[in-house]
């Protein structure tokens, strides 16, 4: 992820991180990972109250994604896609991705980052106060 609004779905990028980006809103390294450069041009702050931790280590990400065992025909609800690092390696593999995130800065952004890829859904709310089942129609699994 470079930059908000950025193609999303251009080559793959590796992101090297060795710091933590904490949800205390003290951030090691803060320049120096991927997140906190993220962070800092949204010009956003990891919300303590919120205990946002970033998930940005690409090899991981590649894992989940694998193991989902994710399709073209699939749609994946997302709860909590933070700075979409996940969000765009789903949206490559499946048909429609519906991503709840509770911070509304994040989820502003994140709108932004997607607006060209028309399956992937943004939603801002919180997941524990919203109907997941609602998400998707009736005669849809979702992962």
């Amino acid at each position: 992820m470079e930059a908000v609004g950025a193609n999303m779905t251009s080559r793959p990028r590796t992101i090297r991180t060795t710091k933590t980006t904490h949800g205390n809103g003290s951030q090691e390294g803060e320049g120096s990972t991927a997140a906190g450069r993220l962070l800092r041009r949204m010009g956003l702050r990891p919300r303590k109250g919120l205990g946002q931790h970033f998930l940005v280590s690409q090899g991981v990400l590649a894992r989940i994604v694998a193991a989902a065992d994710i399709g073209p025909k699939d749609t994946v609800v997302e709860i909590g896609p933070g700075l979409g690092a996940l969000t765009e390696l789903l949206a490559r593999r499946a048909g429609r991705v519906v991503a709840l995130e509770l911070d509304d800065e994040l989820a502003i952004a994140l709108k932004n980052v997607f607006a060209d890829q028309p399956h992937v859904e943004i939603l801002h709310g919180d997941a524990m106060g919203t109907n997941i089942n609602g998400l998707v129609p009736e005669s849809k699994q979702y992962k």
